[in-house]
């Protein structure tokens, strides 16, 4: 890596990170147990909605201004990747479990890819779609097992549907003016309440249990997975490198499997298991692929260096 990214990669700043993903790779089981005592609207309502008013709370306590951004795109990000992936994703975990659910809504980079090429015309390395093929070879393994069984082919569609879904809002963000990101985010969260705050009514969901689960795994998933992930994130976005911002999110679907076998008993089968590893193998080859080939090889030195100091 370049002696930019080397300053950049702090140690303060890397520990903030690792926290990040260890607080949003965990947020899956959270948002699980949301779901055992409220319907999947209700819950996506509660979580965003949460999570907006802990975003307004920390930019008033950071003395930033409250008021709408003047660039109006976090309305259509917040109606995708909030409101539509946010309740495609309770679905998938209603019906798919946390495993599954996780490394598929994270195929978003793949349809990322597919809309830039199709409706802007970008062009991607060799690498990118050799990802892509890996990646569609993965999902195939983890359809094969759910080819029989309407409930998992519901879940892993509502899955792959919040990744799509999560991608059309960040091309919409991409393409944005953004200046102030924690107000937009606030914003975006706030608008994306608002149509599953509907949709929950008028499916007549009616109001969760509110046992001690429920309200423990809902400020969770609020204030923390949400109010704080996205503080830590924009501030990760601007202390930490790219390349280590792309490896490191690679590891939030492998902490919300792992988090999900060790609290909910989560044990998915040897055909489910290697399609996601083959998914993750894609990611992994996705990331790597933005690159430099000597930055990649560095990057892959270093991580296969620590893990033999940590053995």
């Amino acid at each position: 890596m370049s002696a930019a990214d080397l300053k950049q990669n702090s140690h303060g700043a890397l520990a903030l990170f690792a926290l990040n993903l260890l607080i949003w790779g965990y947020n899956w089981v959270p948002m699980r147990l949301l779901l055992q005592d409220g319907g999947p609207l209700t819950c996506a309502a509660i979580r965003i909605a949460g999570g907006a008013l802990s975003l307004f709370a920390a930019l008033l306590f950071m003395g930033k201004p409250l008021a709408p951004p003047l660039d109006r795109s976090f309305i259509w990000s917040g109606l995708t990747q909030v409101a539509a992936s946010s309740a495609l994703s309770s679905f998938a975990l209603i019906y798919g479990g946390v495993s599954k659910s996780a490394i598929l809504v994270f195929t978003m980079p793949f349809w990322v890819m597919i809309i830039s090429r199709l409706f802007f015309h970008e062009k991607f390395s060799v690498a990118h779609w050799v990802s892509l093929a890996i990646a569609l070879g993965g999902i195939a393994l983890i359809a094969s097992k759910a080819i029989d069984n309407s409930t998992k082919i519901v879940g892993a569609l509502s899955a792959i549907g919040a990744g799509l879904a999560w991608a059309i809002g960040a091309m919409i963000v991409r393409r944005s003016k953004r200046q102030d990101t924690l107000r937009s985010v606030a914003w975006e969260q706030l608008v994306g309440a608002m149509p599953l705050v509907l949709f929950a009514f008028l499916m007549n969901e009616g109001f969760p249990a509110m046992t001690p689960q429920f309200v423990l795994s809902a400020f969770y998933s609020t204030a923390i997975g949400t109010g704080f992930g996205w503080i830590l994130w924009n501030r990760s976005a601007i202390l930490v490198s790219p390349g280590t911002l792309a490896l490191g999110s690679l590891t939030i679907p492998i902490i919300a499997s792992l988090s999900a076998f060790l609290q909910l008993g989560e044990r998915p089968d040897a055909v489910t298991l290697t399609g996601l590893g083959t998914v993750f193998l894609a990611l992994l080859v996705a990331s790597l692929g933005g690159m430099k080939l000597k930055q990649s090889i560095a990057i892959l030195f270093r991580m296969g260096k620590r893990s033999a100091m940590r053995n």
